[in-house]
């Protein structure tokens, strides 16, 4: 195997951990955090897309924007391998401002956390032949990948001008 396949074979793996099939990670772990009925849709205010903040203490920031009006629509954690270190695109490419959509979120606070790297090694021989001889010879190469594991956690809360009666 060449080096290119190798590193080919490396994109073509980050792009399926990335797409994972196309599913939103953010929707399938999504877990709702109150009833539908809780918040009629008049009580929703108007916002064209969500602002995501990146949050270092969750539960402190849920709590404060709660305090400010917020009610937590539901929350969404899940694990993903990556290589070439990718984590944030992969938090940020429109994934959590898409479940944002469904859920008629208006604010995303969004932490990731590194939970540790492995590297994959080998060794691989690439065959060459000379222009002139027509001589073959083989020359090896070292390779590494190194893999690294985000826990990612997404808290969708929406800022709300009435809630309905129980």
């Amino acid at each position: 195997m060449s080096r290119k396949t190798i590193i080919g074979a490396s994109v073509v793996t980050l792009a399926i951990s990335l797409l994972g099939g196309c599913v939103n990670p953010y929707t399938s772990s999504y877990v709702s955090a109150i009833l539908p009925s809780a918040v009629t849709s008049s009580a929703m205010a108007n916002k064209a897309s969500a602002q995501i903040i990146e949050s270092s203490d969750l539960d402190a920031d849920i709590s404060r924007l709660k305090g400010q009006g917020y009610v937590l629509l539901g929350q969404s954690k899940f694990q993903r391998t990556l290589d070439f270190g990718t984590s944030m695109e992969f938090a940020i490419a429109n994934y959590p401002a898409r479940q944002a959509k469904i859920v008629g979120a208006d604010t995303v606070l969004l932490r990731i956390r590194k939970l540790g790297e492995t590297t994959e090694a080998g060794v691989e021989s690439e065959r060459k032949v000379d222009a002139y001889t027509n001589d073959v010879t083989y020359e090896d190469y070292n390779y590494a990948v190194t893999f690294t594991t985000y826990e990612y956690l997404a808290a969708f809360l929406r800022r709300l001008t009435s809630v309905a009666p129980p």
